[in-house]
């Protein structure tokens, strides 16, 4: 009775305490839920903004881009936002990106170098922090005097905010949630930075071995670079190097020449065989304003500014020479000129003998080449023949064009290394099947210049490397590495990229199925002016329509399968259709071996064709 007695004494004020406690805890709820939503609306739009990071820009742009996100939350304003990335190596986190606000958290700025003007007490990040240093969770730490909040971004960043006194909790939670939004992007930008990186390196190696080997293999190229070294010894203002043929003569260098002098020295042709007789029986000949000989020569030389000229033959039969001209007449120094040249002429002689010597390794060095390119090939039993295929069809599309033989005997050895480069780059993408990964695809790209770089060096013929290297260029301008179109493209590598998407076609894979013959071709058609160039795609079909209407194959197969498909002889030995005689299909024997060369009688090119052209006939 004294318990009912209290509750009913007091029931108004224990009615009353529960009602405001219950607001409290509702009001609090409230309070938590619009916080909890104004987290989850930032984080939308965190999540919104990271879908701009673009993987084509530099990391550093990137990170930028990540801390401006970062910045423009209401939440979280702070002077100063860096991000530092990790260098394993160096166990260090090196500055990548920098953003200030001004005092008044206006406008956010970047900054990549932290070279910006500060009033005196200012923050200035370091340009590395300790991996000592790193945390795990949102942590508050000093630099210095300065309170900084470190946010981890998986292993691989750091973010520092601040100077900060302290974060709520609210600013706590949305931090830890930005750091599993970002670790993620963060963990690929670094990767794709680092095959970047790789790539530029084999890039700018292959292009120092490139110039090396065109230098060492190009004659033209040598002597223009030795000319030009000798122009600064001298201090002669330029040269040319003049080669007899029969009884014509030729400047094959020329430097320091303008137009006007080139097109005078073409109409004085007499000049050359002047400079000629010079030498019959001497090594230099040395002509100045002083001498009577100066002013019988053509007043063009004069109107150009060479006060004096030293002619050098370069061989001991005088088949060519070396003309250097100078502004001011004849000092003391031309016995030391004269001494300098017949050094100069010394190493000339040396280095063209070391330079035939090289081009004739160069033709093994190309065997070796051709056995990689095999062996790339009989890595998977579906590309067997694949370069040989790819060198003989690009040669019908050459002679279809009438082009010279020279041309066309470099498209074909171009055609055989097409893919030469992949050996330059990491076995497990031309091992991988199946489709590349985004980053693995930017490296595999590569493969065109470093197969170019590859056979300069082996060649020393620009011609040939330039064919590999633009050979997956695309007629509208997309295509790589450079972005040409159209007649930009050397005509080689517009060949070699319609053989290459044809032979793609009708190869198959372990994966895929090859396609029909028809559907092969087709496919091609399909990707001519944009691709593709369109008319070597109309000339390549008509070669196949000529050929397939020919009566010799009438009701019968192009040709032996092995011979058509370019599959090595060894592959074949002991297969039954490679001993058949006669027009028996290769489908119709027995226990072939088509598997060893990764073929299905019923998807082979050789059986698709003939089964198309046979329903030709019943149409």
């Amino acid at each position: 009775m004294g318990t009912f007695f209290f509750w009913e004494q007091h029931i108004f004020w224990v009615a009353t305490v529960s009602l405001l406690f219950s607001v409290g805890v509702l009001f609090y709820l409230g309070l938590n839920r619009g916080r909890l939503k104004r987290v989850e609306s930032q984080l939308q739009q965190i999540k919104e903004l990271i879908q701009t990071v673009n993987p084509e820009k530099s990391l550093e742009e990137n990170l930028d881009r990540i801390l401006e996100m970062i910045a423009s939350l209401e939440m979280l304003k702070a002077p100063t936002y860096t991000f530092y990335v990790l260098d394993k190596k160096k166990q260090n986190y090196n500055l990548k990106a920098v953003r200030y606000q001004a005092q008044d958290y206006g406008e956010v700025r970047p900054s990549y170098s932290g070279l910006v003007s500060f009033q005196e007490g200012t923050y200035q990040p370091p340009l590395s922090i300790p991996v000592s240093r790193r945390v795990y969770a949102v942590t508050k730490k000093f630099e210095g005097e300065m309170p900084l909040f470190f946010l981890p971004v998986g292993e691989t960043g750091l973010i520092l905010v601040g100077p900060l006194e302290h974060l709520s909790q609210e600013q706590l939670v949305m931090l830890e949630a930005l750091s599993g939004q970002i670790k993620y992007i963060l963990h690929s930008l670094v990767k794709t930075e680092d095959i970047r990186s790789q790539a530029d390196v084999v890039v700018s190696s292959g292009k120092a071995l490139q110039k090396i080997s065109s230098i060492s293999m190009d004659w033209t190229i040598l002597m223009e670079m030795i000319i030009k070294l000798y122009i600064q010894s001298i201090n002669a203002s330029g040269g040319i190097c003049v080669k007899k043929a029969g009884e014509s003569y030729e400047i094959v260098i020329k430097v320091g020449l303008d137009k006007t002098t080139i097109k005078a020295f073409g109409e004085n042709k007499k000049i050359f065989e002047t400079f000629h007789d010079y030498l019959n029986s001497k090594n230099f000949h040395y002509i100045s304003r002083s001498d009577e000989s100066y002013y019988k020569l053509p007043s063009f030389l004069a109107a150009a500014g060479m006060a004096s000229i030293l002619i050098t033959r370069m061989d001991e039969d005088n088949t060519s020479y070396l003309v250097f001209w100078f502004e001011d007449e004849p000092d003391e120094k031309e016995i030391e000129k004269k001494v300098t040249l017949g050094l100069m002429l010394e190493h000339i002689r040396t280095v063209i003998e070391y330079q035939k010597g090289l081009q004739r390794f160069s033709f093994a060095y190309l065997d070796i080449l051709k056995i990689l390119a095999r062996l790339l090939d009989n890595i998977s039993p579906y590309t067997i023949g694949y370069s040989e295929m790819m060198s003989r069809y690009s040669v019908i599309i050459a002679r279809c064009l009438g082009l010279d033989e020279e041309i066309t005997k470099d498209i074909a050895l171009a055609a055989y290394l097409s893919n030469i480069g992949v050996l330059g780059l990491s076995g497990t993408l031309f091992e991988k099947e199946g489709k590349y990964s985004e980053a693995e695809f930017e490296l595999m790209k590569l493969h065109s210049e470093v197969g170019a770089s590859i056979v300069q060096m082996a060649t020393g013929n620009e011609r040939i490397a330039s064919f590999i290297l633009h050979h997956h260029e695309r007629i509208d301008g997309h295509g790589y590495p450079s972005g040409l179109e159209e007649e930009e493209i050397p005509v080689g590598a517009r060949i070699i990229a319609v053989i290459q998407t044809f032979i793609a076609k009708i190869i198959g894979r372990k994966y895929r199925d090859p396609l029909p013959f028809n559907e092969a071709l087709e496919l091609i058609k399909a990707a001519s002016g944009s691709q593709l160039d369109k008319h070597l795609v109309e000339v390549f079909c008509q070669w196949y329509r000529e050929k397939r209407t020919k009566p010799a194959v009438s009701g019968r197969t192009l040709g032996k399968c092995w011979a058509v498909l370019c599959v090595p002889a060894s592959i074949c030995l002991n297969c039954p259709a490679y001993r058949t005689e006669g027009n028996i299909p290769c489908w119709e024997t027995n226990d072939t071996q088509c598997a060893f060369h990764g073929k299905k009688c019923h998807t082979c090119l050789i059986r698709t064709e003939f089964i198309s052209r046979e329903s030709l006939k019943d149409d």
